[in-house]
């Protein structure tokens, strides 16, 4: 019949006159169809070489015809693993890769269909296909650019581990710390980044959330009279592109 697939199939269990079974199993498959053109991609989203600042962008593939939807699910990669949604448009030219979990910031993916994606009439891609895009165009280290209290009316002098301390006299047991990056800065990288000895308890509360780039270290109780606090601001920081901070600052101060 025109149009058709067809698979021959023997099984090991034919014999020869013998008795002698099939020493193994033979499947033969031939196409009436006059289809005998392999697939083709003609686009992929983000491009080969692309750069995207969407941590949950889509990958989306045209293809030059109707594709085998078990074939194309088998033979489709993204390298590093990411856990996403597939799915393929009903006329079976357009398929797309939807992650459910954001992609990492910083890092190149590879996209790939495999040699063994198939047309609706059996026809192989016959090599496989490769494409990489990166995500994040941000590369470039945070910094603090202030240290203070909350009023701006009182900065802090930032020194580094191997630096003899800077101490600024003067420092009001009731203000609180006001730190303003470079640039917007991921909120939860803060928790574990920040420390004040002696101990001081205070919450992180952000100043402007729209631009994200001040925090304000709010105390649950004053600071001790005469007492030199130092504030540490480790390397952990992050911005929302996930560049850490460019280097570790402390800064010191007296309180009155």
């Amino acid at each position: 019949e025109a149009g058709r697939n067809y698979t021959i199939s023997v099984s090991t269990e034919a014999e020869d006159p013998s008795g002698n079974s099939l020493a193994e199993g033979f499947t033969f498959s031939f196409s009436t169809h006059d289809d005998h053109d392999p697939p083709a991609i003609l686009a992929v989203e983000p491009a080969d070489r692309g750069i995207t600042d969407n941590p949950l962008q889509k990958v989306e593939i045209l293809f030059s015809e109707p594709v085998d939807p078990a074939s194309l699910y088998s033979s489709f990669s993204l390298h590093p693993d990411t856990e996403g949604r597939i799915s393929l448009s009903p006329e079976g030219t357009v398929f797309q890769f939807a992650p459910t979990e954001p992609l990492r910031w910083q890092t190149e993916y590879t996209v790939t269909i495999s040699a063994e994606l198939s047309d609706r009439n059996s026809n192989l891609l016959g090599s496989a296909f490769e494409s990489r895009f990166t995500v994040g165009t941000d590369t470039t280290a945070p910094f603090v650019e202030h240290a203070g209290n909350e009023e701006h009316s009182f900065l802090l002098t930032p020194y580094h581990e191997d630096e003899p301390a800077v101490i600024a006299e003067g420092w009001e047991c009731s203000w609180n710390i006001s730190l303003e990056f470079s640039e917007k800065i991921d909120p939860d990288s803060l928790e574990q980044a920040i420390t004040i000895e002696p101990s001081w308890v205070f919450d992180i509360l952000k100043a402007d959330p729209e631009e994200g780039r001040e925090f304000i270290l709010t105390g649950t109780g004053r600071m001790e009279y005469g007492r030199i606090y130092t504030l540490s601001v480790h390397s952990t920081v992050l911005d929302v592109q996930g560049n850490r901070l460019s280097e570790p600052v402390k800064f010191s101060f007296l309180t009155s």
